[in-house]
């Protein structure tokens, strides 16, 4: 049987130095897995952070992100993934803490002429009042082929080995004017 997500956690913004529970519960046959991930990134146990899980007496899996301490960094989109045989269920919150803008690091990335290139810039810190992006200090887009998406995400259709390859950088900022970047380079094939 497909995995079901039975209980979903909810989250207003945070002050940071709390302490934060996230829980999912599932249900399916075979028993699920439940994975955590922030901002499509794997969530890592550390000093602050716990991931565990365990089954309840109606035979759901229950699974929980615990953060002793929470910072600023730690805000940002977690998804709780369910999987078995059968399928998955997925479900995606924001968390939001209180405090500066921050942008999460990027790598280096090698994309293929003519093709299209698509990059999530996932930030923290609230409120935000902005995401944009530069080129080589240019704000985008320039250009018909570029398109900067509310959400942070940035879309370049038709890549051209010349005109696209660089140093790209998001900027988030509040509404203070304070701000936080990260950058990355693209690398057109």
């Amino acid at each position: 049987i497909v995995p079901e997500l039975i209980e979903k956690f909810f989250q207003k913004p945070l002050q940071p130095g709390h302490p934060v529970s996230l829980k999912c519960v599932a249900k399916g046959t075979p028993k699920p897995q439940i994975s955590w991930y922030l901002d499509e990134t794997p969530v890592v146990r550390t000093g602050r952070i716990i991931v565990a899980d365990f089954v309840n007496t109606d035979g759901a899996v229950v699974s929980y992100v615990n953060i002793s301490n929470v910072q600023v960094e730690d805000g940002g989109n977690y998804e709780c993934v369910a999987r078995n045989g059968a399928g998955t269920a997925a479900y995606v919150e924001r968390v939001d803490v209180y405090g500066l803008p921050f942008v999460r690091p990027f790598r280096n990335i090698t994309v293929v002429a003519k093709k299209t290139m698509i990059v999530h810039c996932h930030v923290a810190g609230y409120p935000i009042d902005s995401i944009h992006w530069e080129k080589d200090s240019r704000r985008l887009p320039f250009n018909h082929r570029q398109k900067v998406h509310n959400n942070g995400t940035l879309q370049i259709r038709n890549l051209d080995d010349k005109e696209d390859e660089g140093v790209y950088t998001c900027v988030a900022r509040n509404n203070r004017s304070q701000s936080a970047r990260a950058y990355f380079y693209a690398n057109v094939k």
